[in-house]
């Protein structure tokens, strides 16, 4: 009988050690990301209530952004919303393009583990020199994306 992911880390269960050392390479993977999940859900909850003071949504209009290491840079612009602690709204360009479009779900995830893992000063003590502002509203921007059919540039990238 094979073992589900949730099974495994169900704490009175097992550990990530116990699936690791059964070997089944696609259990760990899932188990993983299983535990990524649960710990950005409670780190999201935890910077919430940290955060319930400030305005709702950290803003940026300008935001260059790379979905992967081969890919070129994208213009973004996003609304963070620090109640959720994630990106709610993303629009990205080609350089060469006129349009802003809407981003895909794999491009929002990106973006956020970007901000959340990579540049936090962005979203608090180092907004001026990102350029991000606070808000309660969203920007007027909001409602002007393209939304296309298109493969995500985190996949295309790859």
């Amino acid at each position: 009988m094979q073992t589900t992911p949730r099974e495994l880390l169900h704490p009175q269960d097992a550990s990530i050690e116990r699936i690791a050392a059964s070997g089944d390479v696609g259990a760990l993977a899932a188990a993983l990301q299983l535990l990524k999940q649960a710990t950005r859900a409670q780190h999201a909850e935890s910077m919430a209530v940290r955060y319930a003071d400030r305005l709702r949504y950290a803003v940026s209009d300008d935001w260059s952004h790379y979905f992967s290491d081969v890919a070129p840079e994208f213009d973004t612009r996003w609304v963070f919303d620090r109640h959720e602690w994630r990106v709610a709204v993303l629009h990205v360009k080609r350089r060469s393009d006129v349009d802003w479009f809407l981003a895909l779900p794999d491009e929002t995830e990106d973006v956020t583990e970007s901000l959340v893992d990579a540049n936090a000063g962005a979203l608090d003590h180092a907004m001026d020199e990102f350029g991000v502002y606070e808000a309660n509203a969203l920007p007027n921007w909001v409602s002007e994306a393209i939304k296309v059919e298109r493969r995500a540039l985190v996949e295309a990238a790859e």
